[in-house]
């Protein structure tokens, strides 16, 4: 695990790692809610959206990419980036 983030209402935690997912789960019981794969190489951070709807994560594999939290679906691939992308807030 590279990186955790709490969702903005503190139920739920993403968590980023080598294994090139996100992964969600619930904070209350450490349940395993969802895994969001798309990434190429480590994913290196993740951030949530003020309504908790959409997941970003950065990635060693030069990408952001932005996730629709409910389905898991890949909402946008944001690329152009020269170097890993290691942090989003």
């Amino acid at each position: 695990v590279l990186g955790v983030r709490f969702s903005p209402d503190g139920k739920h935690l993403a968590s980023c790692g080598a294994d090139k997912f996100l992964k969600t789960f619930q904070v209350a019981d450490g349940k395993f809610v969802r895994g969001f794969e798309g990434h190429t190489h480590h994913v290196l951070g993740a951030a949530w959206s003020a309504d908790g709807r959409t997941l970003a994560s950065a990635g060693a594999d030069n990408v952001v990419k932005l996730w629709d939290v409910a389905t898991g679906e890949q909402k946008k691939t944001v690329t152009g980036y020269t170097k890993e992308v290691t942090a989003l807030s």
